[in-house]
C-alpha cells in the first residue's frame, strides 16, 4: 500500500478477497454491494423515526442515479460512506464506542471520512458545553483522527512522505496552493 496515496484497508481486504477468491471479479463486485446494502441500510435507521421518511429516503438514495451506478464498481467512496453513515447512527443513539469503531474503519478505507469525525466533533462541541464530566464523548469520537495521525506518522517515517508525492504531484499545477499537497521529509 505504499504506492497508493489512501488508508490501506480496502486495498488489503480487496488482496485477501483476491487471494481468497482466485482474483474473481464476483467477490470483489459483491463486496462493493454489501457496502452499498449496508449505506441504504444505516441510511432507514437514520430516518426511521419518522415512518413515512423511514421507507422514502432509502429508496430514494438507492434509486438516485449516482449511487446506483456507483454500488457495482469497487472503489473506497461508497465504502467510506457506508461506514460513516454507520458511525452517524450509533453516535445518535450514544453509543460512542460503535460509533467510534464503525468511522476508524471507514477512516482506515479513506482518509476523507476524517470529514464527518469532524463535523461530529463540531456538533457535539455546539451541543453541550465541554466540562470535566462529558471530554469522554469528544475523545471516543475523535479516536478515528488519533489512528489516522498514526498512519500518517507511520507513512511518513517508512516511506518518507504522508500521501504519495506521485499522485500529489499532480495537485502541484494548481496554483498557489498545490504545494499545500505535497509532504517530502
Amino acid at each position: 500500500s505504499s504506492i497508493v496515496n489512501h488508508t490501506f484497508l480496502m486495498h488489503e481486504t480487496l488482496a485477501l478477497i483476491f487471494a481468497a477468491t482466485n482474483n474473481s471479479s464476483i467477490a470483489a463486485h459483491l463486496l462493493d454491494i454489501l457496502f452499498a446494502a449496508i449505506a441504504i441500510f444505516f441510511t432507514y435507521k437514520l430516518s426511521s423515526r419518522n415512518k413515512h421518511l423511514a421507507i422514502i429516503t432509502p429508496l430514494l438514495v438507492f434509486l438516485t442515479p449516482l449511487f446506483f451506478a456507483q454500488a457495482g464498481l469497487l472503489h473506497q467512496d461508497l465504502a467510506t460512506a457506508a461506514l460513516s453513515l454507520a458511525g452517524i447512527y450509533f453516535f445518535s443513539q450514544q453509543r460512542l464506542l460503535s460509533a467510534a469503531i464503525f468511522l476508524s474503519i471507514a477512516v482506515l478505507i479513506k482518509e476523507t471520512a476524517a470529514i464527518t469525525i469532524l463535523i461530529i466533533l463540531l456538533y457535539q462541541l455546539l451541543k453541550e458545553k465541554l466540562t470535566r464530566e462529558n471530554i469522554r464523548k469528544p475523545i471516543i469520537i475523535a479516536t478515528p483522527l488519533y489512528i489516522l495521525a498514526i498512519w500518517a506518522a507511520l507513512n511518513l517515517y517508512f516511506h518518507g512522505w504522508i500521501f504519495n508525492p506521485i499522485a500529489a504531484n499532480a495537485s502541484s499545477n494548481i496554483q498557489p496552493l498545490g504545494w499545500v499537497f505535497i509532504f517530502f521529509k
